[in-house]
C-alpha cells in the first residue's frame, strides 16, 4: 500500500522503548471493542506527530491506510471521534500518562532545573464562561484556558502539563510541581525558573523550606526603577553576557540582599541592565542548591530566551493555540497529546546526530514528513522511504534495526528501509 505518512512509523521504536502501550494501560484510558485504549490513543496522537489542525486533522488522513495501520487501525477514525473521546477522558489519567513517560525519558539526571511558564490559550468563540487572561500574541486579554508548562532547562523536554487551571489557584503551581516531582522521581528539582506572575512571595519561601533553588524574574515597580537610578555609578558591576548565537553583551548590575513581604529572611537581589530594555530587569534567587556568580545568575536568565522560544515553536507546530474546546478537561487532553509528541520528537532528535536540539519544525519536514510504500511480510510490517536527502542521516541513527514485536499491531515487528 502506498502511504503519505511513511514518517509516522519513525517513532513505532521511540514508543516502543517508552512503553507507551503499558503507559496507556496504565492511565486508564478508555477503549470500546472495536477500538481499543492503545489504537485510540495512537490514532489521535498520529495527527499530532504530523502537525495538523485539530478542527480537521483527521479528515485527509482517514483515507490513509498507512496512518491507519500506525495507530494499528483499517483507517483512522473521523473526526467527531476525537472530541468525543476527550469528554471520556479524566484528568489524572492524562497525569498518569505523562509521568510514565518521563519515567522513560533518559534525562541526564533526576533533579535538574526547570523552567515553569503560564501559557493562555484562546477562545475564538463569540460566547464562553472562561475566565479572561492576558494574551501575549493579540496583546490583549480575553477569554481563554490558562495552561502550567514545565520544561527541562537542560534537554528542553516538556515533562509536566495542565490546562485544569484556575486563576485562585494559579499561585500555587510551582509548589504543586515541585510536589509532584519529588513523588514521581523520588528528589525535588535541583531548580526552578519561572516569572513573578507564577506565584507569590509566600510560595517562594515554601520552595525555600523544600531546599529547592529558585531564579525569578521580580515585577519591576516605579519606586524599584528610581531608587537604583538614584544610585552612583561606582555601586553597579560589570561583567559580559554571551547571547544566541554567540552575540555579545555588556552589562551593568547591582547585586544586594532584599526582604520580602511573606518570605522568611531575606533574597539575593540582582538588577541589571544591558539586554535590551529600557528599564532594569530585576532578579530574585536563594542561592540553592549553591550559589552562583551574578553572570551565571544573568547568563541563565538571557538563555531562557532559547527555552521560550523552543516552547513557542512547538506551541505553532502542535497547534497548541487552536483551542478544541471551552471545557479545560478537553483542553488539558488535547495538551497532554502535545506533551507527548513532543517527548517523541524529542527521542528521535536525540537519535540522529546533530539534531538533539533540533525542534519539530527542523525534524518534520527533514524526516518525518515523508512518502513511502507498505508490505505486511509475515510477522513484519515493511515500510520503504521514498528518496530523500537525509535518508543518511536515518541509517545512520540504526533506525533499520527490526523492532521487537508490537502490541498494537498484532505482534508482529516493523523494519524501516530507506534508500
Amino acid at each position: 500500500m502506498s502511504t503519505q505518512a511513511a514518517g509516522l512509523f519513525l517513532f513505532v521504536p521511540l514508543l516502543l522503548e517508552a512503553g507507551f502501550s503499558q503507559a496507556v494501560a496504565g492511565a486508564g484510558y478508555p477503549g470500546s471493542k472495536q477500538i481499543p485504549a492503545v489504537q485510540a490513543m495512537l490514532a489521535l496522537l498520529a495527527p499530532k506527530l504530523l502537525g495538523k489542525r485539530r478542527v480537521s486533522h483527521i479528515t485527509d488522513l482517514a483515507s490513509d491506510e498507512g496512518a491507519g495501520l500506525f495507530a494499528g487501525l483499517n483507517a483512522l477514525p473521523k473526526t467527531t471521534y476525537a472530541t468525543d473521546y476527550s469528554y471520556c477522558t479524566e484528568r489524572i489519567m492524562n497525569e498518569r500518562l505523562v509521568d510514565d513517560l518521563v519515567r522513560h525519558f533518559p534525562f541526564t539526571e533526576s533533579a535538574e532545573s526547570f523552567h515553569l511558564d503560564f501559557h493562555s490559550i484562546p477562545f475564538r468563540g463569540k460566547r464562553s464562561d472562561l475566565e479572561n487572561h492576558w494574551v501575549p500574541k493579540h496583546k490583549q486579554g480575553q477569554a481563554s484556558v490558562m495552561a502550567f508548562v514545565g520544561q527541562s532547562a537542560a534537554s528542553r523536554v516538556m515533562c509536566y502539563a495542565s490546562a485544569n487551571v484556575l486563576r485562585q489557584d494559579a499561585d500555587q503551581r510551582v509548589v504543586r510541581f515541585v510536589d509532584h516531582w519529588k513523588v514521581l522521581m523520588g528528589t525535588y528539582p535541583a531548580r526552578v525558573l519561572f516569572d513573578s506572575r507564577a506565584t507569590t512571595y509566600p510560595h517562594l519561601d515554601e520552595l525555600t523550606k523544600r531546599r529547592v533553588g529558585f531564579i525569578t524574574i521580580r515585577r519591576r515597580g516605579a519606586a524599584m526603577i528610581r531608587r537604583v537610578r538614584q544610585l552612583p555609578a561606582g555601586a553597579w558591576q560589570r561583567c559580559q553576557i554571551i547571547q544566541a548565537k554567540g552575540k555579545r553583551r555588556k552589562v551593568r548590575y547591582l547585586d544586594e540582599q532584599v526582604c520580602l513581604e511573606g518570605y522568611g529572611g531575606s533574597i539575593r537581589q540582582l538588577a541589571f541592565e544591558g539586554l535590551g530594555h529600557e528599564s532594569p530587569t530585576f532578579m530574585g534567587t536563594n542561592d540553592l542548591p549553591e550559589s552562583l556568580t551574578a553572570r551565571e545568575v544573568i547568563q541563565t536568565y538571557a538563555q531562557r530566551n532559547h527555552v521560550e522560544h523552543s516552547l513557542g515553536e512547538k506551541i505553532t507546530f502542535f497547534h497548541l493555540d487552536c483551542l478544541c474546546s471551552e471545557v479545560r478537561l478537553n483542553v488539558d487532553f488535547d495538551l497532554t497529546l502535545t506533551v507527548v509528541a513532543a517527548m517523541l520528537y524529542q527521542r528521535l532528535g536525540n537519535r540522529l546526530k546533530g539534531f538533539a536540539e533540533a525542534t519539530p519544525l527542523t525534524l518534520f519536514p527533514h524526516f518525518v514528513n515523508n512518502q513511502g510504500k507498505i508490505e505486511i511480510q509475515g510477522h513484519e510490517v515493511v515500510v520503504y522511504f521514498d528518496k530523500r536527502t537525509h535518508n543518511p542521516i536515518l541509517k545512520e541513527a540504526g533506525l533499520q534495526q527490526l523492532t521487537p514485536a508490537v502490541p498494537w499491531l498484532h505482534g508482529r515487528s516493523v523494519r524501516l528501509e530507506f534508500p
